[in-house]
């Protein structure tokens, strides 16, 4: 994904997202150092938007935690029916 793409993706979201009642969690997975990277400039980008709250994980298992599951991976969650 180049960054105009990245830029449309963020648009749709703000128009979703900012009329929403309720505060969004939004969880990035990013287990590596440039994961972690991209996962800030997203982060920084929505940061003066009231009502969201992102954190940035390096595992699943963290993830899914903050997110009140009791699965430790996403593989996991995945299989569960729903």
């Amino acid at each position: 994904m180049n960054v105009v793409d990245m830029l449309k993706v963020h648009a749709q979201k703000a128009e979703i997202f900012c009329a929403a009642e309720t505060d969004r969690l939004f969880v990035h997975l990013a287990p590596t150092t440039v994961a972690q990277k991209i996962a800030g400039f997203a982060v920084r980008s929505w940061e003066h938007v009231p009502g969201i709250t992102h954190r940035i994980v390096r595992t699943e298992e963290q993830a899914l935690q903050i997110l009140g599951l009791r699965e430790t991976s996403i593989s996991a969650l995945v299989q569960q029916q729903v």
